[in-house]
């Protein structure tokens, strides 16, 4: 029985799980708890990017409606931003284009329709748009705290 996105066995995907939980990252993280519960919400990122292609792969010619996905992944979007580390946020914004980009050359390799993948791609880009909404609440106010801090660049005022 295969369980999780790759639909690996449920050995692997415990070793995984294990392995990014335990890695470097998070070990030297450790202190930083906001880095921690911002980097935690990739592999949801990404098994929400994987499960948008995968539903269209298993679908082949026919178009399908990925909304429940995108949807979640925006949440997973929204939710990363809330643990207040933007930076994370950045990373896995790259490493998701990346992963995307992957996933969508191997599904035109596939398929071969470039309609449906620029369709995809659509959905994925509405994914991050709908995501960094989310996030507003909480980027919004961090850049005006910015914008005043004295680590801006310029000496703080006294208002």
């Amino acid at each position: 029985m295969s369980s999780g996105a790759l639909r690996l066995g449920r050995a692997a995907s415990a070793f995984a799980g294990l392995s990014y939980a335990f890695s470097g990252f998070f070990v030297v993280s450790v202190v930083f708890t906001m880095i921690i519960a911002a980097a935690a919400w990739l592999p949801w990122l990404l098994a929400c990017i994987e499960m948008v292609v995968r539903k269209q792969e298993e679908k082949g010619d026919v178009a399908y409606s990925p909304i429940p996905y995108v949807l979640g992944g925006a949440v997973v979007l929204g939710m990363q931003a809330l643990a207040g580390h933007p930076e994370i946020v950045v990373i896995t914004l790259l490493v998701a284009a990346f992963y995307s980009l992957v996933r969508l050359l191997i599904l035109w390799r596939r398929i071969g329709a470039l309609g449906r993948v620029a369709r995809l791609a659509g959905w994925l880009l509405a994914l991050v748009v709908i995501g960094l909404a989310l996030e507003a609440i909480q980027i919004i106010p961090l850049f005006e705290l910015v914008s005043t801090s004295f680590r801006e660049g310029r000496p703080a005022t006294i208002r």
